[in-house]
């Protein structure tokens, strides 16, 4: 075996890096200001009003003895739980919507003459009717010499009983 003329050492660090195009830059930063600006400003909104909301129902629970501020947490606790519904309906219709869109999205592509399940069980049956077929035709061979076998032990032990009765006092 030959060993080659030059050695390569993963661990090395390469000198030369990618260097992104003044318009992939451009895209980049385009990018980093539409995620500030639509995901991460009304999350951060989103969150700071649900902590300010559980903050002051916490704040007004355990405050003493005003009655207005019960029923001011009781009307707060309703629009949490129903902010809170809301969204997770939505979640829980999202595997029927998501059948649905894959019902008529099927619907829109061509007709195979045979779906692909049917001709799997197709070939499934085939195979099952090869095998019992196949069943039928080896089992009386196989079985022949069982049945002959034991017609045999049955001959011998009833021939067995014979002799024993003859030669027995009764």
């Amino acid at each position: 075996m030959t060993t080659p003329d030059y050695q390569f050492d993963y661990r090395q660090e390469t000198a030369v890096s990618y260097q992104p195009t003044e318009d992939q830059r451009q895209r980049a930063e385009s990018l980093r200001r539409f995620n500030r600006l639509y995901l991460y400003l009304p999350i951060g909104f989103a969150t700071f009003i649900a902590i300010l909301l559980i903050g002051l129902m916490l704040w007004f629970t355990f405050a003493p003895g005003q009655e207005a501020f019960r029923s001011f947490t009781s009307g707060l606790a309703d629009v949490i739980i129903i902010l809170t519904a809301v969204p997770l309906t939505l979640l829980c219709s999202l595997p029927a919507i998501i059948a649905l869109a894959i019902f008529f999205n099927n619907r829109q592509k061509p007709k195979r003459e045979f779906p692909r399940t049917q001709v799997f069980m197709w070939k499934v049956d085939s195979l099952i009717s090869r095998a019992q077929s196949k069943t039928d035709e080896v089992a009386p061979r196989v079985a022949e010499p069982v049945i002959k076998f034991h017609g045999l032990l049955a001959y011998i032990n009833y021939w067995r009983q014979v002799i024993t009765n003859l030669f027995t006092r009764s």
